[in-house]
């Protein structure tokens, strides 16, 4: 700071008076908490106006420098001048404000700065604002609070201060000098209550934004009855993302708004060591600030997958910034069984499951590549573990995976009473395979499969031959779990975990592998385009399809079910596309196998097509073609033209899907919605501008026509659940961050199904229902009995009648289940992301859900416990979303859609 010298400096008249050779104008005080701006006129300063105008910065005792800020902030100096006392030019100067005393000192410091301080005289009541109630709820914080002392304050002040028309109002402030005024939203007596909008809380720079209470000239603390500390807020400014806090003072108690943006962890590892089956991790957390000791702070390692498909987070104990952690030989063996291959680790602090900061694990002697090799034996399970260094960041990462890897299954052929599976490993196996010293055995949940024949097809491939009884059963089996492998080398035995099998990558006769090839696809291509697009196009032919070919569900299974029903069937040459020609199919159809000779023809010659799902781009549409597309949802999440973001399987542009979507959906003739809302959005999000039927979906008509107890005790045979205990569905939906590549997805069940069954077993089962795309993953044979696993080839219509509770969170799900007028409980863990930083939504959830939007499993439970309450605290909510959302279902939505796309 630079200096100007001045000749005098005195008191008189409440007024600082300054003796310089040059006029001053624009002065401040300085201190290293707050810079306040103040007036000079004349090269006089007004104490009165300093400080009501500043009053909130004033505490019991305030220190400033006094500067000059012309154009560079400069401090005032005294040049020549003899001091009073010591070095003091003015002490204990009497200021009245209203009621309340300051006391005015004026000296020079070593530095021979003018310094003042400003002592607030200390009233003898001790009365302040107490809050006794507290939370945040959209974006507001409100608070309820007594007024403490308040006889005492009320007769100091010989007036009432606690009646309903007192001038109150709560001051928030920073040492910016930037505050926010809030007024009493309701005072009752001493009681009075504020609601805080948490986006006005000045927000200029990090640290505590404070309180007080002002009533009429007085000002009063505000503190909280205990200590108290709430969610963290996320934002980002030009400085980068920053959180702010709201809680309570450590040591008073009062009510702070707390700016951080500075927290920051360097993880380093001290000493890693194997010791009797388990590792041992001793580190430093080197964070910036001390926040362990913070309520609701925690610190969790995470172990990620090298392709993220896994994440095992465990809590870690941190003491004076040092930690230590364990990972046993079970849990080494949990590890190798979720995923063979390299784990990278972190550290990570959260508050309230939101990410504070995370950070890869470093350790202290970068020159060392393999910290740890070890062989851990173990039954059929002998596993090859290593901690090392990753090359380029040198970051801490694990290798936990056998000596023999399979890669990949890249076939599995079908024949009569025996199968054939291709395999790729990791390594090079050449050697191994020429002397016949390795074989793997394959295995499902229920049987195992030795292995009596190998033949080599290069360094890393191999073909295994097994007989098998009842084939068909077994590769089902495969399917639905995944297989386990058991490689044996020599003596040794090696363990495989594959979880998903690609049902592409199955062939049951010699034609299923012609077909898989690239010329026979081209084949296809060429016949469509040169021939059958010739064809005449059959009225009378109806071509069905669900989710391209995955099953036979959503509104064409209804619409379907319609012309059956009717006995169109007989008028009518009714055809169902699939991957699987075994899915069963009520009624006279034809069952045709998607992308084969069969299905191009179909798709040239049919006069209509019931889809739910996009076409692609290879599909013409011929004029002839009457296309009646009825999607699968009201929508929740924004679609089309609507979306910012679309990291979507097999999407990586957001422009070129929108470009992609528009193209596809110029083809659709007619277009179902389930309500007005819907058609309102369709119009919009897919720029469509032909028939829109605004008629329910032909889907729902089951919850109408089918919700009877005798259907229902039908449905629950057919799925093989108890009647005599309640049943919850839970059915998520798709999270844009589940995908990282073709064919691959994670999810973790955030539902926490121990302490759902410990809670809730006795009188609850629980039926899953999770996205198509990640079914596969899901092992729920440690819940044996408590939770069914129901996500493939179950009618989700059907399992919404046998439910008597949905859990569910941004699903459509929400809106056909609302037509059976059953509880809902919405588990919206990752709230905030989902709707700002993944897909958006088209309105806000907590607002409009039929039931509790809860973000914990023990919230979950608990409301499942409370359902009746539940229940009758949202019947307003539900009726209202009832009637927004379902006011066009009513069991007669497929006969509507024929009537006018058909007759």
């Amino acid at each position: 700071m630079n200096n100007k010298y001045i000749k005098n400096v005195y008191i008189e008249n409440d007024k600082i008076y300054i003796k310089s050779d040059e006029e001053l104008s624009k002065l401040v005080l300085f201190s290293p908490k707050v810079l306040l701006k103040v007036n000079c006129f004349e090269n006089a300063i007004d104490l009165q106006e300093i400080i009501k105008n500043n009053w909130c910065f004033f505490g019991e005792k305030s220190q400033f420098i006094l500067c000059n800020d012309d154009e560079e902030t400069t401090s005032l100096r005294l040049n020549q001048m003899k001091t009073m006392g010591e070095n003091y030019i003015c002490k204990g100067f009497n200021l009245k404000i209203g009621k309340q005393m300051y006391v005015v000192d004026i000296f020079v410091n070593g530095e021979n700065e003018v310094e003042l301080i400003i002592e607030k005289y200390k009233d003898e009541s001790s009365s302040y604002f107490e809050i006794d109630t507290s939370y945040i709820r959209e974006n507001f914080l409100h608070i309820k609070g007594q007024l403490k002392g308040y006889e005492e304050l009320e007769a100091n002040h010989n007036k009432s201060c606690g009646t309903e028309d007192m001038k109150a109002k709560l001051m928030i402030y920073d040492r910016n000098q930037e505050n926010l005024e809030v007024n009493p939203s309701e005072v009752q007596g001493e009681t009075l209550w504020f609601k805080i909008h948490i986006d006005q809380v000045p927000r200029s720079i990090e640290g505590n934004v404070n309180t007080l209470l002002i009533i009429e000239d007085r000002v009063l603390d505000v503190k909280f009855k205990e200590e108290v500390r709430f969610q963290k807020i996320k934002y980002e400014d030009e400085q980068g993302m920053k959180n702010l806090i709201v809680k309570s003072e450590e040591k008073t108690k009062s009510l702070v708004f707390h700016i951080n943006g500075k927290l920051a962890i360097a993880p380093i590892i001290k000493r890693m060591s194997y010791e009797d089956g388990n590792i041992i991790i001793n580190g430093n957390l080197n964070a910036t600030i001390d926040v362990f000791q913070v309520p609701g702070v925690e610190t969790v390692i995470k172990l990620s997958a090298a392709d993220n498909s896994i994440i095992i987070a465990n809590s870690l104990d941190v003491v004076q910034g040092s930690f230590s952690y364990v990972i046993s030989s079970e849990e080494i063996g949990d590890i190798k069984r979720a995923f063979s291959g390299e784990w990278n680790l972190k550290i990570e602090m959260l508050e309230d499951n939101e990410i504070l900061v995370s950070e890869d694990i470093s350790y202290k002697n970068s020159e060392d590549d393999i910290i740890l090799s070890e062989m851990i034996r173990g039954g059929r399970d002998n596993i090859l573990l290593k901690a090392y260094l990753t090359e380029v960041e040198k970051k801490l990462a694990l290798s936990v995976e056998s000596e023999i890897n399979i890669d990949q299954i890249l076939s599995i052929y079908v024949g009569k009473n025996k199968l054939k599976i291709k395999y790729r490993t990791k390594e090079n196996v050449d050697k191994l395979l020429n002397s016949r010293l390795i074989k793997t055995n394959v295995a499902t949940a229920s049987r195992e499969l030795t292995c009596n024949k190998v033949v080599k097809k290069g360094k890393k491939t191999y073909v295994c031959h097994y007989k098998c009884d009842n084939v068909k059963a077994f590769v089902d089996e495969m399917l639905l779990k995944g297989v386990t492998l058991y490689t044996q080398v020599d003596t040794q035995e090696f363990k495989n975990v594959v979880s998903e099998i690609n049902r592409y990558s199955i062939f049951f006769s010699k034609y299923d592998i012609v077909q898989s090839s690239k010329k026979y696809k081209n084949l296809c291509l060429k016949l469509y385009n040169d021939i059958f697009l010739k064809c005449p196009v059959k009225k009378k032919r109806v071509l069905f399809e669900s989710f391209l070919g995955r099953n036979v569900s959503g509104n064409p299974k209804y619409v379907y079910n319609y012309f059956v029903e009717q006995g169109l069937d007989k008028k009518y040459e009714l055809i169902w596309i699939l991957n699987n020609t075994e899915d069963e199919v009520i009624g006279r159809a034809k069952k045709v196998k998607r992308k084969t000779l069969k299905y191009y023809h179909y798709m040239a010659t049919a006069g209509y097509w019931v889809f739910n799902a996009r076409q692609a781009d290879e599909i013409i549409k011929r004029p002839e073609v009457s296309y009646l597309q009825t999607w699968h949802g009201t929508p929740y999440k924004t679609l089309g033209n609507d979306m910012f973001n679309a990291s979507m399987p097999g999407v990586r542009d957001v422009n070129d899907y929108k470009e992609k979507f528009y193209r596809n959906s110029r083809r659709w003739d007619y277009l179902i919605a389930q309500n007005d809302y819907s058609a309102e959005i369709f119009k919009r999000a897919f720029s469509f501008d032909k028939v829109m039927l605004p008629y329910g979906y032909p889907a729902n008509d089951v919850l109408y026509k089918g919700n009877n107890e005798k259907y229902i005790n039908e449905l629950k045979d057919k799925f093989n659940l108890p009647k005599d205990k309640k049943v919850v569905m839970y059915a998520p939906t798709w999270r844009e961050d589940n995908f990282y590549r073709k064919g691959h997805y994670k999810m973790t069940m955030e539902l926490e199904l121990d302490k759902m069954m410990k809670a809730l077993g006795d009188e609850y089962i629980l039926i899953l229902r999770m996205h198509y795309l990640i079914a596969n993953t899901i092992n729920v044979s440690d819940y044996a009995g408590f939770v069914y696993d129901l996500s493939q080839g179950c009618d989700i219509q059907e399992l919404y009648l046998v439910s008597d509770v949905m859990i569910t969170d941004y699903s459509s799900t929400m809106f056909d289940y609302a037509n059976l007028r059953r509880p809902m409980v919405f588990f919206a863990y990752d709230l905030d992301k989902y709707t700002n930083d993944l897909r958006g939504a088209y309105f806000s959830l907590p607002e409009v859900a039929p039931g509790p939007v809860v973000k914990t499993t023990e919230a979950v439970i608990e409301s499942l416990e409370n359902i009746s309450k539940v229940k009758e605290e949202y019947r307003e909510k539900e009726e209202a979303f009832y009637n927004k959302f379902c006011h066009l279902d009513d069991g007669y939505a497929a006969k509507r859609v024929y009537e006018t796309v058909f007759k």
